[in-house]
């Protein structure tokens, strides 16, 4: 592992002051992000910035990028075969359902 690689993603450890480098002492709160995170949230914004569960295409880029993270949590990579106890379960991560839309359907 390439510390020096690693630290090139990340813009905030390249800050000097007085000529010396910054360091940072993070906690859970708070840490540095790289760079293509940076990216990724301005492009987000540039982009895509909307409500959730709309039917406009901003919409779905928003669910997208919130949603499909978290499917990934799900899958097992590099497996021929996922074993769950409850299909049902294992559907419904990977479902999206917009309940506002139903017509006529009231719960």
């Amino acid at each position: 592992m390439n510390l020096e690689n690693i630290r090139e993603h990340f813009p905030s450890l390249h800050r000097t002051h007085n000529k010396n480098s910054i360091i940072y002492l993070d906690g859970p709160a708070g840490t540095q992000v790289p760079t293509e995170v940076i990216e990724a949230i301005s492009t987000y914004y540039q982009t895509s910035n909307a409500n959730t569960h709309g039917q406009f295409l901003a919409s779905q880029e928003t669910d997208s990028m919130i949603l499909d993270p978290h499917k990934g949590l799900f899958q097992s990579y590099g497996l021929g075969i996922v074993l769950v106890k409850s299909g049902e379960s294992l559907q419904n991560a990977f479902t999206e359902h917009a309940d506002y839309m139903r017509d006529g359907e009231l719960n």
